[in-house]
């Protein structure tokens, strides 16, 4: 078998698994690392170690194993993520070598013609369930990564992990993760990102599969950031501090201080029926109220005083759709003279969303809606903008596998494309502001089809949102957080201070939205700190809101309430992006 050749210019890294086969997300964790222009993968190690016991010991009371049965029947079908994959054939295919464990701390061997000081692994990624400090492939050159919290194991996936099951027997929001790092020549470990997942109401399985889909992003992001190679380059003395990188002189504390939405709580098994008792109770009237009604978006929209930084609810008055659509993804903004409104116009029988524009009046009411940009793919969240003196917008097109910019010729329609941001990238809400003389993109990464959350914030900023080159931040992704990662709205300064918003997801898709101060942004720091969170409590039958806006006076924002279902369409909540 041929193996890779390594490359000078390139982060060289091993793996570590827990055996000869995996679940597929590791696989695919190694397929992305493989194919990426910025790391060499140069070997891969089995660890020995015994299989893992059958599924259902996690949970110990009767009923609690034969609700288990029922989740593996009723999702098995789904956890593509955690299908097991041979490593041997995939190295063979992929021409990457593959090493039995041994107490040989050096990865040498797997590279042809290597040898311990020019090929050892700089990092060593430890996906076998290990603490890290005994990898195989590890030499006293090498930072060694691992993963708390995340499924291994192709044998028994939630065996390993008994805060999986009982996270969602107890009705628990948020389960967590953490991506653990050792310096070379350290003993002591650091923390690079404490996670946090949605719990799936019903499924053990399918939060899995939230939690090995939020990890593999997060590996192959944070190892192929480019900025990564080049802190190496420049004599960073460890690799692993581009993740937790040093703050500057001044600066306010790194992002991984900030507090964290409680949700890795560790348990034992579950022996108590009343809890098991529980979550049918629960998970019977969440299927009972979903036969009933449905989830719809609309746009809500009033004016307040230039000097209030948050808007006033219940002076905000709700825009309806008309029937067999929703609306959401409100953006304001002021051109000539007037007020408008751009927002995803979601059409249930296309099954795709489009951009749409209305335009207030004078005293502020809206207008008829017309079609601004309608393309073959998906489109939503059109995040405005103005640069000398021309009108920009950037619409979520994850689908078409990149950011793209448009110009405004006239409104509404007149939409014309200028040129790709970002390429060969899938980010959700892409969302730009300009602050210490630079712009700067905060977006998430979409997940595989299926799974509807996003939970890793990335960041890019450029000296010219037009024309210039979109570069990524040092420390991206920023968060792996679903209570406050995801873009909620354009980033905006009030007073002298900048100001993110963001989803907070952790009672379902965009159950309300979170304020955050940025206290740190430079192209090598960033630090923030949450003050407020914007819950839906404005109505009884509004259960959220996601995206907030707003162009001088004129504040925007979006509001899903629950109606009746009708049987002559198709359900709104199962199309929502």
């Amino acid at each position: 078998m041929s193996a890779v050749q390594p490359d000078a210019g390139r982060l060289r890294v091993g793996v570590v698994v827990a055996g000869e086969v995996v679940p597929a997300w590791i696989a695919e964790v190694l397929s992305d690392l493989v194919t990426s222009a910025s790391v060499d993968l140069i070997g891969v190690w089995l660890a020995q170690g015994e299989s893992c016991p059958a599924y259902p010991l996690a949970i110990s009371s009767r009923v609690a194993r034969i609700l288990v049965r029922g989740d593996e029947r009723l999702f098995g079908g789904r956890s593509n993520l955690l299908s097991p994959v041979d490593v041997r054939s995939w190295a063979q295919a992929h021409a990457v070598g593959v090493t039995e464990s041994t107490c040989t701390p050096s990865i040498a061997p797997a590279v042809q013609g290597g040898d311990a000081s020019t090929a050892a692994a700089e990092v060593v990624v430890d996906l076998s369930g290990g603490v890290g400090t005994s990898s195989p492939c590890a030499g006293a050159r090498s930072a060694v990564w691992w993963m708390e919290g995340v499924p291994v194991r192709a044998e028994g996936i939630d065996a390993e992990l008994p805060q999986v099951g009982t996270s969602v027997l107890r009705g628990r929001p948020v389960i967590g993760f953490t991506l653990r790092a050792r310096r070379p020549g350290r003993s002591k470990s650091v923390i690079l990102y404490d996670a946090l997942c949605p719990t799936h109401p019903s499924s053990p399985l399918v939060t899995c599969m939230y939690l090995a889909a939020s990890a593999r992003q997060l590996i192959v992001e944070r190892l192929t950031n480019a900025t990564v190679r080049s802190l190496r380059q420049t004599g960073s003395s460890a690799v692993t501090d581009c993740a937790a990188t040093e703050p500057e002189p001044g600066a306010a504390e790194p992002l991984s201080a900030v507090p964290q939405t409680p949700g890795r709580r560790r348990d034992g098994a579950i022996d108590s029926i009343a809890v098991t008792s529980r979550f049918i109770a629960r998970v019977a009237r969440r299927q009972a109220h979903k036969a009933m009604s449905e989830l719809r978006w609309n746009l809500l929209v009033g004016r307040q005083a230039p000097e209030r930084m948050l808007p006033d609810l219940a002076c905000l008055r709700p825009i309806l759709p008309p029937a067999g659509r929703y609306w959401a993804d409100p953006f304001a903004v002021e051109h000539d003279g007037r007020t408008h409104i751009l927002f995803e116009e979601f059409l249930y029988e296309e099954r795709r969303g489009r951009i749409s524009i209305i335009t207030l009046d004078e005293a502020g009411a809206p207008g008829p809606a017309h079609t601004a940009l309608e393309l073959g793919s998906h489109l939503s969240y059109p995040c405005v903008f103005h640069h000398e003196g021309r009108l920009f917008m950037v619409p979520e097109n994850a689908d078409g596998g990149g950011v793209d910019l448009y110009e405004c010729l006239d409104l509404p329609d007149r939409w014309v494309r200028r040129r790709s941001l970002l390429e060969g990238v899938r980010i959700v809400d892409s969302s730009l502001v300009e602050w210490g003389g630079l712009w700067w993109m905060f977006a998430s990464l979409q997940k595989p089809a299926g799974l509807r959350t996003a939970e890793l914030l990335v960041l890019y900023f450029s000296e010219d949102p037009v024309k210039g080159v979109w570069r990524k931040h040092s420390m991206s992704p920023l968060l792996a957080d679903v209570t406050n990662a995801r873009p909620a709205g354009a980033p905006f300064v009030f007073g002298e201070r900048l100001f993110r918003l963001a989803q907070d997801g952790s009672k379902g898709y965009g159950s309300a939205i979170a304020v955050n101060e940025v206290l740190s942004l430079t192209p090598t720091h960033y630090a923030e700190r949450r003050l407020a969170r914007l819950a839906p409590s404005w109505a009884a039958t509004i259960c959220g809101t996601h995206t907030l806006n707003r162009a001088g006076r004129t504040v925007v924002m979006d509001e899903c309430r629950e109606v009746r279902r009708s049987l002559l369409r198709p359900r709104a909540d199962s199309l929502l992006a």
